[in-house]
């Protein structure tokens, strides 16, 4: 919400700083530019507005060869970060889910580290929702 608010202000003073200022002065046209500007803040991607340590990841994800190393509570932590429900299911299993998208995982135990096939299954659902790095 607060990155939709500076999105507004930003749009706002672009508006105002331009030509198209009279364009937008009646109500009518003002309702025309929130549309667009609801339009403009759909279409930016959630990774955008990710902390730095989840750009990391992200492209850690997507390195070859995959890195079987990795902590799986890092991978649990950047599907949060990119706007993915988290799904307890029994016992280690956890579902992610955006858009209607899901993905099933079990959760590494004893080890906290990701074998390479879950990184790869993790790369694969995070090209369904196109988040790439």
């Amino acid at each position: 919400m607060f990155s939709l608010l500076i999105a507004s202000s930003i749009f706002r003073g672009l508006i105002s700083a331009s030509p198209l200022a009279e364009t937008f002065a009646s109500q009518n046209q003002q309702s025309q530019c929130n549309h667009i500007l609801l339009a403009f803040a759909a279409v930016r991607s959630y990774h955008t507005y990710m902390k730095a340590k989840h750009h990391k990841i992200l492209a850690a994800i997507f390195n070859d060869p995959v890195n079987g190393n990795m902590e799986w509570s890092k991978i649990e932590s950047l599907l949060g970060a990119i706007g993915c429900r988290t799904i307890e299911g029994s016992g280690s299993s956890v579902t992610f889910e955006k858009n209607g998208i899901r993905a099933y995982f079990h959760r590494p135990h004893p080890a906290k580290a990701a074998l390479r096939y879950r990184i790869k299954a993790v790369r694969e659902f995070l090209m369904k929702l196109g988040e790439t790095p």
